[in-house]
């Protein structure tokens, strides 16, 4: 029993002492920064707009005549646009266990999928196939057309759940992370698995594509550099604290921690070479816009930030801009609190 006070102390602790730096930071006034009304989740940048996934169970358009798509009964995890028949689409994905395809222009939800028996945690869209890959808490990974709405595959993928999926750029290749430690890569049409690559030592959350190389991002604080065609880790990225998110732009790759900040790494020499601070929770997502990163977080807000000047040390203020609220209650509030810490355990 002095064993269990003993780590609900320190627990206690710790979270009076991560409130307190995260109330800190909460004045700092770099990134460029939007409010939204909830934690964000997802970024899609689509030419001047932006699309968040709130926990508030929206969809929010961030632009000078903000719009704002309902439908989720949870939080929207994760989001895509796609286009078809010359209709721009958002494609999105929440606990509630349903993907939604809504038209960007109307707001109507076209179409609903029940593909999943848990959480949707992500997902990933090979644009010439027109194909959907989703991946959940349910262990596995359902790719679908957005054509004709068939189930392509449904591929039991890992032993827990899946955390963050890619399709390489040749559309032939799904990569899938789980909790369970692994990546795995699988055959896009058929669902055949190809290859597992170990070497995280626990749950890996994001994953990027660039070139012939894949990164992941783990809660062992690291991102690893996996060399596709010899099979094979060839860097590894040391950071304080979990990774959230993965981005590389150029020679630069990019991690988003749980520790709020963002650092930059020059691929070539495997250095550190920056650190954006500003966030005041963890780092959800990064995306870019032209020489931008744009990142969102648990804070509720998205910030901009130029690589450029942050590589060379540089802060932008933001801007003291607020999203119409769509705010949830104070019990609804603990509620997701309480799932989001059961989420990440």
């Amino acid at each position: 029993m002095i064993a269990d006070d003993d780590s609900q102390l320190f627990q206690a602790d710790a979270d009076v002492a991560a409130k307190a730096r995260r109330l800190a930071k909460k004045n700092l006034d770099f990134g460029d920064a939007f409010e939204c009304s909830s934690q964000v989740n997802d970024v899609a940048v689509l030419g001047d707009y932006a699309y968040t996934a709130e926990s508030a169970a929206v969809v929010r358009k961030n632009s000078q005549s903000e719009k704002i798509y309902k439908g989720h009964t949870a939080p929207v995890t994760c989001l895509k646009l796609v286009n078809l028949d010359n209709q721009l689409y958002i494609v999105t994905g929440s606990w509630d266990k349903k993907i939604r395809l809504i038209n960007e222009k109307t707001g109507n939800h076209e179409r609903v999928y029940n593909d999943h028996s848990d959480f949707v945690k992500c997902m990933d869209i090979a644009y010439n196939k027109k194909l959907l890959a989703s991946g959940s808490s349910d262990k596995t990974i359902v790719v679908r057309s957005l054509i004709d709405n068939s189930i392509v595959t449904t591929i039991k993928a890992h032993s827990r759940a899946v955390e963050a999926l890619v399709i390489d750029p040749n559309e032939e290749f799904i990569f899938s992370a789980s909790s369970d430690r692994t990546i795995k890569q699988w055959r896009l049409d058929t669902g055949e698995m190809v290859e597992t690559f170990e070497g995280h030592v626990t749950s890996v959350y994001c994953l990027w594509f660039d070139n012939d190389y894949l990164y992941s991002g783990s809660a062992d604080n690291t991102i690893r550099q996996w060399d596709i065609n010899a099979k094979k880790q060839t860097a590894l990225f040391e950071h304080n604290d979990w990774v959230k998110s993965v981005i590389v732009i150029g020679q630069y790759l990019i991690g988003g921690s749980r520790d709020e900040n963002m650092y930059i790494w020059d691929i070539n020499t495997e250095k550190q070479v920056g650190m954006i601070q500003g966030h005041h929770d963890q780092v959800q997502r990064i995306a870019q816009y032209n020489s931008m990163l744009i990142s969102v977080s648990l804070d509720g807000t998205l910030r901009r930030w130029n690589l450029m000047d942050e590589i060379n040390g540089g802060k932008k203020k933001m801007k003291k801009d607020k999203a119409p609220d769509v705010a949830m209650t104070a019990e609804e509030e603990k509620e997701l609190e309480d799932l989001l810490n059961d989420f990440d355990e």
